[in-house]
């Protein structure tokens, strides 16, 4: 899509440069849900310290930050609830 495409060209152009890349980017699937995927870009030169190849790695991190965010909505109810408690016990 558009979006995508303006979206990854600054981490092609700098792998192409030279410069490893590295990005994380919620995409949507084909079933109407969202993927979180980590994404590297390696370049590799040959002798002549031309581009030859780049490697891309794409691994499917979705488990991991939807686990992330769950831990987070469960740390700020804790946090609420603490200081729930603590107004109830200043208001005795």
């Amino acid at each position: 899509s558009p979006d995508t495409n303006d979206f990854i060209q600054p981490f092609l152009k700098k792998m192409l440069s030279g410069e490893a890349q590295h990005y994380t980017r919620w995409v949507s699937d084909n079933q109407g849900g969202e993927r979180a995927l980590d994404v590297q870009l390696i370049p590799h030169f040959g002798e002549n310290k031309q581009l030859k190849a780049f490697l891309l790695a794409i691994q499917d991190i979705t488990l991991q930050k939807q686990r992330d965010r769950h831990e987070q909505a469960l740390r700020e109810l804790a946090t609420l609830l603490t200081r729930g408690m603590n107004l109830h016990d200043a208001a005795r």
